[in-house]
C-alpha cells in the first residue's frame, strides 16, 4: 500500500523561497563571471545547483508498506525500515517535535529529512515533508523515526 508525501503551506513557501534565491544567486554569478570579473565566483552556482538537486532527489516522495518493511520511497533509492525491527508506531502531534534542533539534515527545502534531536524524543531521523501529520515509528534498536504520511490514521491502520 502506498502513502503520499505531499508538502504543506510552510514547506512550499520555504522551497520557493529557496529556490528563487539560488536562481538569482547563480544568474547574479553568471553576470559577474561574463562582465569579465571573478572566474572564481562560478564555484557557487555549482555549489548551489548540486546542493539543490542532492536534497531533490533525498527528499521523501511517497511511503509503502508491505509485509517485509516500511519502506520511504525517495528517487535516490529506498530506505527501509524492517517490520521486525518495529517496536511502536504513533500518530503523533506537531508539539513533540516543535523545539527539536537539526543536528544534520534539510529543515524545509523540499521537506524536512536527516537527523534532529530534542529534549522529549531525543535524536530522531526526520522523512517527512509537512508537520501536522506526523507519525513516529520506534525501532528495537531505540531509534526514533519521524513520516508524514498524507494519511497518518490509514498508515497505522495499514501497518
Amino acid at each position: 500500500m502506498i502513502f503520499k508525501a505531499s508538502l504543506d503551506k510552510q514547506s512550499k513557501a520555504i522551497t520557493i523561497g529557496i529556490t528563487l534565491f539560488f536562481l538569482l544567486s547563480a544568474v547574479t554569478c553568471f553576470v559577474i563571471y561574463y562582465m569579465g570579473q571573478l572566474f572564481s565566483l562560478l564555484i557557487i552556482p555549482v555549489i548551489l545547483i548540486a546542493s539543490y538537486f542532492l536534497v531533490f532527489f533525498l527528499r521523501p516522495v511517497s511511503y509503502s508498506i508491505t509485509d517485509q518493511s516500511i519502506n520511504i520511497n525517495r528517487l535516490a533509492g529506498v530506505k527501509e525500515i524492517k517490520r521486525e525491527h518495529i517496536k511502536s508506531a504513533t500518530v503523533i502531534s506537531k508539539d513533540k517535535i516543535d523545539s527539536s534542533s537539526k543536528t544534520f539534515g534539510v529543515g524545509g527545502l523540499f521537506g524536512y529529512f536527516g537527523k534532529f534531536s530534542n529534549r522529549q524524543l531525543g535524536q530522531m531521523t526526520w522523512y517527512i515533508t509537512r508537520m501536522d501529520r506526523l507519525v513516529l515509528i520506534v525501532t528495537s534498536e531505540k531509534k526514533n523515526i519521524v513520516l508524514s504520511p498524507d494519511e497518518p490514521e490509514q498508515f497505522i491502520a495499514a501497518l
